[in-house]
């Protein structure tokens, strides 16, 4: 079983990792969607449950009062994977781990005494010396069987399965070969952490259910990058052109990064004046691609075909 598991899963990475390098504006939108939906699982092993559209708009705002705290779980591990996914092929050091973990406990509000920082310390430089065996000899088995390790830990403060999921997406594309970060495994691990726990007991196990979940989760990306130039094109065809041309395409690639947002975020990130993003915005309004909360005081813009 485990051995029919990582070929599927060496053959679910690769056809992601050829998706990605033959389409990279298409890539670039698609990784924003796989950053959510792996915070969204990540917030799981935190005891949270959390809609897609109430993580986008507090990654909008981080200052939002509406958000609960399975929300903030979330908003949390999306940082967090954002900053792994940032990491380079080289090992990441203590304190790159160390910063990680603290962005997804921030929520928390742990009180970082002596003690806590020295437990913290301890198991940073215990997860940076698997890294560093994982990059010294890169292979599918040690990478699956890496994540084994941390999963089973119980280090981090008892948050070790909630450690595995965030850094998966660096440990599995090193391990595989990739050339990028993969996306996939967390959505599983997610929804199914119980199963994982009891695979977790045994390596062989564990190899089989891990290297599935990686597999199945992984099509599932593959499927989500796959929807990027439909989607955009379908954002396209329903914004018809006005005498100023069509709607740019930054502002299309704008949607999939940051699906919530206000005129002025749009404005800054585009390059747009503050007229003419009000121009585009009240076309992407007027055609359906955007809804609009008005009862905001600072309005919110977001667009569900690309959350």
């Amino acid at each position: 079983g485990g051995i029919r598991a990582l070929v599927a899963a060496a053959a679910a990475t690769a056809r992601v990792d050829e998706a990605c390098a033959a389409n990279p504006r298409d890539a670039a939108c698609w990784v924003h969607g796989a950053l959510r939906r792996s915070a969204v699982a990540a917030a799981v092993l935190d005891g949270g449950m959390v809609r897609m559209d109430t993580l986008c708009r507090l990654i909008s705002d981080r200052e939002w009062t509406g958000a609960d705290r399975s929300a903030r779980f979330a908003a949390a591990a999306h940082a967090a994977l954002s900053k792994v996914s940032t990491w380079p092929g080289a090992v990441p050091g203590p304190e790159a781990v160390s910063e990680a973990f603290l962005l997804s406990d921030e929520p928390f509000g742990r009180l970082m005494k002596p003690e806590v920082r020295w437990s913290l310390e301890e198991d940073s430089d215990w997860l940076a010396g698997l890294f560093a065996s994982a990059v010294d000899e890169p292979d599918p088995w040690k990478g699956i069987e890496t994540l084994r390790e941390i999963w089973a830990s119980n280090r981090f403060f008892g948050k070790s399965r909630k450690v595995a999921v965030l850094i998966s997406p660096w440990v599995l594309g090193i391990s595989f070969g990739c050339r990028r970060a993969v996306y996939g495994f967390a959505t599983v691990a997610g929804r199914e952490p119980e199963a994982l726990r009891e695979a977790s007991r045994d390596g062989d196990d564990w190899c089989a259910a891990a290297a599935a979940a990686v597999a199945e989760g992984v099509t599932g990306e593959l499927a989500m990058l796959r929807a990027v130039a439909p989607t955009r094109a379908t954002i396209e065809a329903l914004t018809p052109p006005s005498r100023a041309g069509t709607v740019h395409p930054k502002v299309v690639d704008w949607l999939f990064r940051s699906p919530v947002f206000t005129a002025k975020q749009l404005a800054e990130e585009v390059g747009l004046s503050t007229p003419g993003a009000k121009l585009v915005l009240d076309r992407l309004a007027e055609s359906g691609v955007v809804e609009v909360d008005a009862g905001a005081r600072n309005r919110k813009f977001s667009c569900r075909r690309t959350m």
